[in-house]
């Protein structure tokens, strides 16, 4: 079967499923009772989506741009459609959002007070909204300055967490040089779309490579999460998901532990949500995707780079020889990195700022390899 006729039976049992659920029609029910008796304020985000694609990846694009309005201030409203509504208890990200105040609409014409439109639907409109943002679920690359690439955001868990975002002391030392954590199967790591793709090492390679870089006796695997309390000085500290993760209440404090982070890249494309969670800790990322950032990180002044494996071998020893002033340098070109373009309410801030009563935003566009 063609991909595009398996896509768009994929989508279709999707959409039909929450149908013939029993469960996820009452959810559907309870959701709207839920919601007539809320109380809700402007200025409102008018969230309007009639396709299942908005559910991709469990409700994380959802997920980040609720919670990216709400930080601007903008109560959300939700479009009365059966579907999206149906399966807000089962997507795991979209779940997290029924702990958040919300409203739900039948006609935008009929809302009383300011609000925005944010819908995935061509033709709607909102003559009183000001301004619409049109969801484009495209693989492409923004082609003027009406369109928006949806840029990478922390993972939902991370997000929610209470210490985010966190407020990293960019001056002091730290105990650890280089730092990785994350899931290095060589099944989903060691080849696949990132190298065939992407055209770029995939992370099981990373980290061998990085390895034959550090003495044995000055790298740390961690086994239980009693020894990230006070770590010991070491050169890299590296936790595969394999022998032990990392828990979330722990990460961020983990993360602002290290110097440098091997901001290996994923799976199925370049991006990963800690490389973000690193800039967050003003943790300098050591990356090969600088440039499927939007704007792109720069080497030297807020990470370190490579090309290829000879390049990953120097950038590494140039990261585990820095001077603590240097470091702290691109620590703080890190940190503000993350302040003006990725902090929450940041992406809906460019949104709102642009000169233009519609905007165009790209969910997809990290996706598209960039040329070489």
């Amino acid at each position: 079967m063609p991909a595009a006729a398996l896509h768009c039976m994929t989508q279709w049992t999707r959409a039909m499923r929450s149908f013939v659920l029993p469960a996820h029609g009452i959810t559907y029910l309870t959701l709207k009772r839920r919601a007539a008796r809320s109380n809700t304020h402007p200025p409102y985000a008018c969230f309007d989506f009639s396709s299942t694609e908005i559910d991709a990846c469990m409700g994380r694009y959802l997920f980040h741009l609720v919670r990216d309005f709400m930080h601007q201030g903008y109560m959300p409203l939700y479009r009365d459609r059966y579907r999206f509504l149906a399966t807000m208890r089962y997507k795991k990200y979209k779940r997290k959002l029924l702990g958040l105040p919300f409203g739900i609409y039948r006609d935008i014409d009929q809302i009383g007070g300011p609000h925005l439109l944010i819908t995935d639907n061509a033709s709607k409109t909102s003559p009183a909204a000001m301004k619409t943002i049109r969801v484009d679920y495209g693989e492409r690359r923004p082609a003027d300055s009406r369109e928006e690439p949806l840029p990478f955001f922390v993972h939902p868990h991370v997000q929610s967490h209470a210490a985010f975002p966190p407020t990293p002391d960019l001056a002091a030392e730290r105990p650890v040089r280089m730092f990785f954590g994350g899931n290095t199967n060589p099944k989903k790591y060691a080849a696949g779309p990132v190298v065939d793709k992407f055209r770029m090492l995939a992370r099981v390679e990373v980290l061998q490579q990085a390895r034959t870089q550090v003495d044995d006796m000055d790298i740390f695997q961690p086994i239980h999460p009693t020894q990230l309390q006070r770590l010991n000085p070491v050169v890299f500290l590296c936790a595969e998901t394999q022998r032990f993760r990392i828990p979330f209440e722990t990460w961020l404090a983990t993360m602002q532990q290290a110097d440098f982070f091997l901001a290996c890249p994923g799976a199925a494309m370049p991006l990963c949500h800690n490389v973000i969670e690193a800039l967050a800790c003003g943790t300098i990322p050591i990356l090969q995707y600088q440039d499927y950032l939007h704007p792109a990180l720069v080497n030297g002044r807020n990470c370190l780079t490579y090309h290829d494996r000879g390049s990953l071998a120097e950038t590494i020893r140039v990261a585990t020889t820095l001077s603590q002033s240097e470091v702290v340098t691109l620590r703080q070109g890190a940190h503000a990195y993350f302040r003006e373009h990725l902090r929450p309410g940041a992406l809906s801030r460019r949104l709102l700022t642009r000169p233009c009563d519609e905007v165009t935003l790209l969910l997809n566009a990290y996706r598209v390899p960039l040329a070489a």
